[in-house]
C-alpha cells in the first residue's frame, strides 16, 4: 500500500479494510502491552489542518511518533496558504524537502475533494522529477467524509460483535444532513453482510437523498424516525448500536439557527430514556460533545453504555495501523491490488465515419420533417432534442440559450425553434467534426429524452449523430462543479484543480470527482444566463 492514497472509504477495498482491522487489534494487543513498532524507514508524516481539531490530530501525531515517524505540524494560520498559494504548489515544495523518505500528508479542511485533487496533481509531479510518491489520508473535508473515523468506528463496532460480519443493526442519531462521519457510513458499513440502519432526525436533519441512495444502493435496510422520542416509542426493534452526532452548528444557515432547541429536543438523549434502549446496548459518539447541553448526558459515561470512551481510544490503534500500512511497516503480504478511483482516459466519442445514413426520403421521421421545413443550408448542421416530459417551453430555451453561450455559437446567425418539450437549434457543420465539441453536446444533453446532432449532405440525404453520454468530461467551456465548497470551485480558490466529472454507472447523472456530488448534464455546466 506504499503510496496509496485514502480520501474515501472505498480507496481501500472490503478485504483491505478487514485486514487494517486485524493489524489495528494486533496493534493495541502490543501497545496495551508496552510493545511499541518502529519504521526503521525514517518516514515522514506531515499534518495540515486547516481546521480546529484536537482528537483526530493528536491521534494522528502521536500514531505516526509510535511508529518513528519525523512529524511536522503544518502553520496554516502563517502559511502562504493565506496569502492565496494554491495547496498544490505548497505540496510539492514539502514533498521537496524529503525527497527519499516516504511521506504522509493527513489533511483537514473545508475545501472537499481536497485530498483527491492532491493526490492526482502530486502524484504525476512526484513520478516525473522521480521522488517518492506521498500518501495522502483525508482527515474529514468539510461535510463530504472522514474515512479514518469510519474505520475507527467499524473496528469499534466489530469489537463489540466479537469480529461478526454477518450483519449490523444501527440507529444513526443527530444531524444526519450535515455529519460528515453519518455521510462515510453509507460506505463503511458495507464491511457487514447484512446492515439495517435506523435514521433518526426531524426534518430539517435528514439524511441527503444522495447517502439514502447510496444506501439503498448498497443493499441496506432503512428505516425513518422524526425524533429519538419517537424512535424509542416505536415498535421497531431497537439497534443494540446507537450512533450519535452533534449539531454542526457552524454549518447551519440562520433559519436552522433558530430552531436548535427543537432541533435538540429531537435528538437528545435523557437518562429516563435508557432503561428503553435493548439489552447490551452501546452508545458511541465521535465526540466531542457539547460541554452544556450534551447529545448524551455526562452522568452515562459510568454505565455499561458508554462505549464512545473506547471508541475514541481507537482512534490511535487505527491511526497507527493505517500508517503503518501506507509505509510498509505492515501488510506486506497484502495481494489486493491499489483501488484508488483511476483517472479515466477521456472518453471516444462518435466520428463523422460513425453517422447513420443516408437516410431514404420516404423514412423521413418527425425530426427531419421539422428540419426540412426550417429550409436547412448545406454547412449547417442541426441539434434537435427532445427534454424530459413536463419540460416547460420557457425551460427548453433556456437550456439551447445556455447550450448556445456555452458553444460559442450564439453570435451566428441561425435557426431556433421551440415547441412544447422539444427545440432544434442549428450550428455550423464544421462542429461536428470537432471532437471537442461533440464531447460538450454528448455532455450536455445527456440527460435528455433524445438528443441527436443532424445534417443535411443533399437535398434529401441527412445524416445524424445520437448523443451518447461519455465516460468523463474535463477541459470543456463553462465546466464547473455547482458545490460550492469542492476543491474545483472557484470560491476555493485553488485554480490549478480542472473539473473532472464521471459517468454515474445506471443513471444519466455525472459525479465530480473531487467531492462525489452527482449532478446532470446541464448543471455540470456554470453559467447562469
Amino acid at each position: 500500500m506504499k503510496g496509496r492514497s485514502v480520501c474515501v472509504v472505498n480507496d481501500l477495498s472490503i478485504a483491505e479494510q478487514r485486514e487494517l482491522y486485524k493489524i489495528a487489534a494486533q496493534v493495541k494487543s502490543r501497545i496495551s502491552a508496552g510493545q511499541f513498532p518502529s519504521d526503521t524507514s525514517k518516514s515522514c508524516s506531515y499534518l495540515m489542518f486547516f481546521e480546529d481539531s484536537t482528537r483526530t490530530k493528536e491521534s494522528f501525531r502521536n500514531a505516526a511518533a509510535t511508529l518513528n515517524h519525523r512529524v511536522n505540524i503544518f502553520d496554516a494560520s502563517s502559511s502562504s496558504v493565506n496569502k492565496f498559494e494554491t495547496l498544490n504548489d505548497t505540496v510539492r515544495m514539502l514533498c521537496g524537502y524529503t525527497p527519499s523518505m516516504q511521506s504522509v500528508f493527513v489533511i483537514r479542511s473545508k475545501i472537499e475533494g481536497l485530498c483527491r485533487a492532491l493526490s492526482d496533481s502530486i502524484t504525476e509531479y512526484t513520478t516525473r522529477v522521480g521522488i517518492e510518491t506521498p500518501s495522502f489520508v483525508n482527515a474529514g473535508d468539510g461535510r463530504h467524509e472522514h474515512p479514518t473515523q469510519e474505520f475507527l468506528d467499524e473496528f469499534s463496532f466489530l469489537e463489540q460483535l466479537g469480529n461478526d460480519t454477518r450483519s449490523i443493526h444501527i440507529a444513526l442519531i443527530g444531524d444526519l444532513l450535515l455529519g460528515r462521519t453519518i455521510h462515510s457510513k453509507a460506505d463503511g458499513l458495507c464491511l457487514f453482510d447484512n446492515v439495517t440502519v435506523d435514521l433518526v432526525a426531524p426534518p430539517e436533519l435528514h439524511l441527503p437523498a444522495d447517502y439514502i441512495a447510496k444506501m439503498k444502493k448498497n443493499g441496506f435496510k432503512l428505516n425513518f424516525f422524526n425524533s429519538l422520542d419517537e424512535y424509542l416509542s416505536s415498535h421497531s426493534v431497537k439497534a443494540p448500536i446507537m450512533y450519535f452526532t452533534r449539531l454542526q452548528l457552524e454549518r447551519m444557515d440562520k433559519s436552522m439557527l433558530e430552531k436548535e432547541t427543537e432541533l435538540r429536543a429531537a435528538t437528545t438523549l435523557r437518562m429516563e430514556m435508557l432503561h428503553r434502549l435493548p439489552v447490551g446496548c452501546k452508545i458511541y459518539h465521535p465526540l466531542p460533545r457539547h460541554g452544556q447541553l450534551p447529545e448524551i448526558p455526562f452522568e452515562v459515561d459510568t454505565t455499561s453504555f458508554n462505549g464512545y470512551d473506547e471508541q475514541s481510544r481507537n482512534g490511535y490503534f487505527v491511526r497507527t495501523a493505517l500508517l503503518g500500512l501506507l509505509t510498509c511497516v505492515y501488510g506486506h503480504s497484502l495481494a489486493d491490488p491499489p483501488i484508488s478511483p483511476p483517472r479515466h482516459p477521456r472518453a471516444v466519442m462518435p466520428s463523422i465515419s460513425d453517422a447513420v445514413g443516408p437516410v431514404d426520403h420516404t423514412s423521413l421521421n418527425e425530426f427531419f420533417l421539422r428540419i426540412a421545413a426550417a429550409n436547412p443550408r448545406h454547412d449547417e448542421a442541426w441539434i434537435d432534442v427532445v427534454f424530459p416530459p413536463k419540460t416547460t417551453p420557457a425551460e427548453v430555451r433556456k437550456n439551447i440559450s445556455r447550450m448556445r453561450v456555452l458553444s460559442d455559437t450564439d453570435k451566428l446567425d441561425g435557426y431556433c425553434q421551440v415547441t412544447g418539450n422539444w427545440g432544434i437549434h442549428s450550428i455550423p457543420k464544421s462542429l461536428v467534426d470537432d471532437p471537442n465539441w461533440l464531447l460538450f453536446f454528448n455532455s450536455f444533453f445527456s440527460y435528455c429524452e433524445s438528443a441527436e446532432i443532424i445534417f443535411q449532405k443533399s437535398e434529401l440525404e441527412f445524416y445524424k449523430l445520437s448523443c451518447k453520454m461519455p465516460h468523463v468530461v474535463t477541459d470543456l467551456p463553462g465546466l464547473g462543479c455547482p458545490n460550492t465548497a469542492c476543491v474545483c470551485h472557484p470560491d476555493m480558490k485553488q485554480r490549478d484543480v480542472k473539473p473532472v466529472f464521471e459517468q454515474v454507472s445506471g443513471n444519466k447523472n455525472f459525479s465530480c470527482r473531487f467531492c462525489e456530488k452527482q449532478v446532470n448534464g446541464r448543471d455540470i455546466f456554470q453559467i447562469q444566463l
